[in-house]
């Protein structure tokens, strides 16, 4: 068996770690089981085909166990709400909206949203309290409290 295994395998799990860090989509997460007990069957010099089972087995088994579970812990933490749900909730704005200018942000449920005036040339002052009244698009139409 080859010196350099477990290293190989330190190696795999160290690449998939700096993956995972920069993708944050949860894909090279469940390579980092895997290729950990690989490691330590290489360093108990078990035989090359008894890591790569291992690394196999444990990678497919965590990558099942975090698809599977992962979902239902985290859609009961957070409800998804559309835009369109806004409609009546009060906001404040954070930039001044301008229509003419074609500027403007809000913040409503603790999310930033574009935002115009009802008013054709409304102007609304930053840190003003608005009511939303419809949504074009992904822009929310306010009216000054």
């Amino acid at each position: 068996m080859p010196v350099y295994m477990p290293y190989l395998w330190l190696g795999v799990v160290f690449c998939a770690a700096i993956a995972e860090a920069i993708g944050r989509r949860m894909i090279a997460l469940a390579l980092v089981p895997g290729g950990v007990v690989a490691s330590v069957f290489a360093f108990l010099h078990l035989p090359v085909w008894a890591q790569i089972l291992a690394f196999v087995f444990v990678s497919v088994a965590c990558g099942y166990l975090f698809f599977r579970l992962l979902p239902r812990q985290k859609s009961g933490s957070r409800r998804n709400i559309g835009a369109e749900d806004l409609i009546g909730e009060s906001g404040t704005v954070i930039d001044q909206i301008d229509n003419l200018a074609g500027c403007g942000l809000v913040s409503v449920n603790g999310e930033e949203w574009a935002a115009r005036s009802i008013d054709y040339d409304g102007i609304i002052d930053e840190g003003a309290t608005v009511s939303v009244v419809a949504v074009e698009g992904v822009r929310l139409i306010c009216r000054q409290i």
